[in-house]
This record gives C-alpha cells, structure tokens and sequence, in this order.
C-alpha cells in the first residue's frame, strides 16, 4: 500500500505514457491530469476509495483500452460511461453500487458498455 492522493500536474508532460498503475493508494478521486495524457492506454486504479467517475474526462481519453477502478467506493455507473466505446475491459467489481448487477458485470466490456448506454436518458 502506498499513500498517493493526488499527482503531480507535470504527468501531463508524459505525452507518451501508456500505462498507469496507482492502485492501493488514497485517492478519492482520479486526479485531472490523468485525462491530459493523450497516449494512456491501461489505468488500473483499483483499490483506492474513489467514489465518482469523471465520464467527460474518459471521454477525452481515445487510447484508454483498459480501466480498473475495481474495489473503490463507487456508488453509481453513470449510464453516459457507455459511451466510452473504445475500452475493451473495464473492471468495476467490488464497488458498492447496485447496479449494474454482478450478473451484468460478469458478461464482459462490451455487454456492460452497451446496458449503460440503452440506460443512457434520452
């Protein structure tokens, strides 16, 4: 376990980092500077206490293909993260959000991806 809860600013400089791992840290939050990096293909932040997801910021992120924010305090999916159509696995397990149920989750990325946007309010 690490102490992280933010970083620094100067990551967005790191125009071709491709993974990021801060998971088992403090973060309540994925710190802004994570949607500034253009070439962020895995964010694996799970086991934190990260309670919301910034859909507007994934949505800026078009290399992101793996998101585990699995094990954090995440009480709702907002039904717009289904529009983030480019991730192929996205772990959200071990949140304490009701839905989507654990039956959904257990079908994979893309039977997830395509329940939160038929849920999408038109």
């Amino acid at each position: 376990k690490n102490l992280l809860d933010d970083l620094p600013s100067s990551l967005s400089s790191c125009s071709s980092l491709r993974s990021l791992i801060i998971s088992f840290n403090r973060f309540s939050s994925l710190p802004d500077v994570i949607y500034d990096c253009p070439s962020l293909e895995t964010l694996l932040a799970s086991d934190n206490q990260i309670s919301f997801l910034n859909v507007d910021g994934f949505l800026k992120m078009r290399s992101l293909m793996t998101l585990d924010v699995s094990n954090n305090d995440i009480s709702q999916v907002p039904p717009q993260l289904g529009l983030v159509q480019w991730l192929k696995h996205l772990e959200l397990g071990g949140n304490s959000f009701r839905n989507p149920r654990p039956a959904v989750l257990a079908k994979g990325t893309a039977s997830l991806l395509e329940y939160l946007r038929d849920r999408i309010p038109t």
